[in-house]
């Protein structure tokens, strides 16, 4: 049977701050998942703001056709997979980034601008649920140790 002083010795183990930038890092691939669905599926920046729409007619036909989630004329910003496959996620302190190692980054930024890498408020309350039994984990292990 644990004592009192055991519990409370298990408690002062557990550091949620150090602890929840690396649980966020683990989940690294859900994070990317939802940024990549939400230029996929609905070409929404991280505030939920449609990108910018093609100017070219033809192409715009051509990508919906590859591609008809988004709607007619909305980038997907997915025509070879590189810019989604190099996709990261980079957690410092109290913030996390997302970006893409792809060398088209810095250029598709300046066309749709920086807020395409981010998750909006639905897709954040989406990793915070991912985070919760990870979290919940992580304090059972202290308290148990």
């Amino acid at each position: 049977m644990a004592t009192i002083s055991k519990f409370a010795s298990n408690f002062s183990k557990i550091d949620i701050p150090t602890q929840l930038p690396i649980i966020i890092q683990e989940l690294e691939p859900e994070a990317i998942a939802y940024n990549q669905q939400q230029l996929y599926r609905s070409s929404v920046d991280r505030f939920g703001k449609s990108l910018k729409q093609y100017q070219s007619p033809s192409y715009a036909l051509y990508k919906y056709r590859r591609n008809p989630l988004p709607g007619l004329g909305k980038p997907d910003l997915n025509l070879t997979g590189t810019l989604y496959r190099g996709m990261y996620l980079k957690v410092t302190g109290k913030s996390f980034y997302l970006g893409s190692y792809d060398a088209k980054e810095t250029k598709v930024e300046r066309k749709y601008g920086k807020d395409i890498w981010g998750l909006t408020r639905e897709n954040k309350a989406r990793l915070s649920r991912d985070v919760r039994p990870l979290l919940m984990g992580y304090i059972r292990n202290c308290i148990r140790s």
